[in-house]
């Protein structure tokens, strides 16, 4: 279902962008399906990878290193508020990154398939407007229930 409607939502707001600035849908659909590539990867990287690795610190590295015949014995795990810490900023600051950087090249994308800032802002407004909003509701609405 998230699926369906994540793909329902980009391709509404990717045929707005196109109609207010003149741009092909078709061209525009691939490009612009780039710029969200930052905050997939973001996004599994802070709430998955980088979470996990704390928690189980060298203990990933060490299972690694034995598998391979290297005895290592890296300590098992962070500080729980430096694990606390970063659940924070994750929520706070990481996905926010993860907007920037997804921002920019979108703003990119709206420069370059159009001929003037005033088209560009355009074709940009509504792909902002999802990445903030679906990362925001990602974020605070469901990561609460």
């Amino acid at each position: 279902m998230s699926i369906l409607a994540t793909i329902l939502a980009f391709t509404t707001v990717n045929r707005l962008a196109s109609s207010w600035s003149g741009i092909d849908w078709t061209a525009s659909f691939t490009k612009f399906g780039l710029a969200y590539a930052p905050l997939g990867i973001m996004f599994t990287l802070g709430s998955h990878a980088i979470g996990g690795l704390l928690e189980s610190g060298g203990q990933t590295l060490n299972v690694f290193a034995r598998g391979l015949g290297i005895p290592l014995s890296l300590p098992a795990g962070a500080n729980p508020a430096i694990v606390s810490a970063w659940d924070d900023f994750f929520d706070i600051g990481w996905l926010w990154l993860a907007i920037l950087w997804s921002a920019v090249i979108a703003w990119q994308i709206a420069r370059t398939m159009t001929d003037s800032k005033k088209l560009a802002v355009k074709s940009f407004a509504p792909h902002f407007a999802l990445m903030a909003g679906s990362t925001y509701v990602v974020a605070t609405v469901l990561a609460s229930h």
